[in-house]
């Protein structure tokens, strides 16, 4: 019996061992694709030698692809989303989706053309371990929000190709997806790569990576009209960090079908809860289909005041919010990087914040932590064209630094001042 979690579940009583008469889950998908695809579930690998650094982006030497990127592999078709006519059914019965807007419902992923290469790289392995991880292409009529058998799960390829993810998911990830009630493939990702970079900066400021943190910093924005519900994505109240693209494009139709074919891949998904009864229920323990449970709550929910948070939370907030003050202004400049001088034959200057897109494009976690390193007296320009800035006489003052200012006050429950609004 699988069941998703709805509502604050009981405190669940984990097993070190699932009981015997269900250790091994049925797999009755395991044994096909993997005598049928051997060279994709290899394509599948994130491929490095033992004892080599974290990566955040794969080598291109990694796959011996000629491409661009790495590990590209053509996915075979799965066995397709249940479906009963046109709705998609679960073991419950029919499932509505009728809460969900046009755009997911209407984008076919990409990956039903045989032709399509996708980026496979859905984890970090040596070269001597099997697998842990198999990715297939969905059949034309699937959609990213349909719910699949057995294991199954639906992620777009901007989170392992951009963002840099990889399974299986680690504390962090699986705490936010938990809070939010949302599957990943929910969050648009842009969220995902605010998240990515959120976990470099706490480990190069040497603070913790916690919920409570990433909820003050980040709060939730959604889409959609009329009760219909696209992507979530996030705000910040205080902008500590630059959105990794303001429109991410062809996305939407890039998504494949991910499962785990080990038993480390199916615990770091799955837990066993004993119930009332004596009986257990394998449960999942993050949503891994799309579900409504989330758009209930408004998004004040999920939000973390400042007063909500703990001291350690409190000191890692003021040490972010430091860090990013310590940055040194950026300049426009034309095309040329001739700067723009305002009336008063000064620079025209703006703030800069923690770069996403540039920390996200980085080869390992030892570049990643370099750039945040040299990230506050970077000398950036900002390119702008001479009628956005207008003409000599009309050349803007120059703009004042604005600042975010931690709150002193214990019981305040803003949580800056001086130039932003409180979260």
């Amino acid at each position: 019996m699988l069941a998703q979690p709805s509502g604050p579940p009981s405190p669940p009583v984990l097993l070190s061992e699932p009981p015997s008469s269900a250790r091994i889950p049925p797999y009755p998908f395991q044994l096909n694709y993997v005598s049928l695809c051997p060279v994709s579930i290899e394509c599948a690998r994130h491929r490095v030698e033992r004892g080599a650094t974290g990566r955040l982006r794969p080598r291109k030497e990694d796959s011996g692809s000629s491409t661009e990127d790495a590990t590209i592999a053509r996915l075979p078709v799965g066995d397709g989303s249940v479906r009963d006519g046109t709705e998609h059914a679960s073991s419950s019965g029919q499932v509505d989706f009728s809460w969900v807007a046009d755009e997911p419902l209407e984008e076919e992923s990409d990956f039903c053309d045989e032709a399509i290469t996708a980026h496979a790289m859905v984890e970090t392995i040596s070269r001597e371990d099997p697998p842990n991880w198999y990715c297939c292409a969905p059949k034309e009529e699937d959609r990213i929000c349909h719910h699949f058998p057995g294991k199954q799960f639906t992620m777009y390829e901007f989170a392992f190709r951009e963002a840099g993810i990889r399974l299986p998911f680690n504390s962090f990830q699986v705490s936010v997806f938990k809070w939010l009630r949302l599957a990943p493939s929910q969050l648009h990702p842009n969220a995902l790569a605010f998240m990515r970079a959120f976990e470099l900066v706490c480990q190069f400021l040497g603070i913790g990576c916690t919920r409570a943190l990433f909820f003050h910093v980040f709060h939730l924005q959604r889409s959609g009209s009329r009760g219909r519900h696209n992507w979530v994505s996030f705000k910040q109240p205080v902008r500590l960090f630059k959105t990794y693209e303001d429109s991410v494009r062809h996305f939407k139709s890039r998504w494949y079908v991910v499962m785990p074919i080990t038993r480390a891949a199916l615990h770091s998904l799955y837990y066993y809860q004993r119930e009332p009864n004596g009986e257990e229920t394998l449960m999942s323990k993050i949503p891994l289909r799309w579900q409504r449970d989330h758009f209930d709550l408004s998004t004040a929910h999920y939000r973390v005041k400042y007063a909500m948070l703990g001291e350690e939370d409190r000191l890692a907030y003021k040490k972010l919010v430091d860090y990013v003050q310590s940055f040194s202004l950026a300049f426009w400049a034309n095309r040329q990087g001739v700067p723009y001088l305002d009336e008063a034959g000064e620079l025209i200057t703006e703030t800069r914040y923690i770069n996403t897109k540039a920390l996200l494009e980085c080869d390992t976690e030892e570049e990643a932590l370099a750039l945040l390193s040299a990230m506050p007296n970077a000398r950036d320009r900002v390119l702008k064209l001479a009628n956005q800035v207008g003409a000599p006489d009309r050349v803007p003052k120059k703009k004042k630094k604005t600042v975010a200012r931690v709150s002193e006050t214990a019981g305040d429950a803003g949580s800056v001042a001086s130039g932003f609004p409180p979260p």
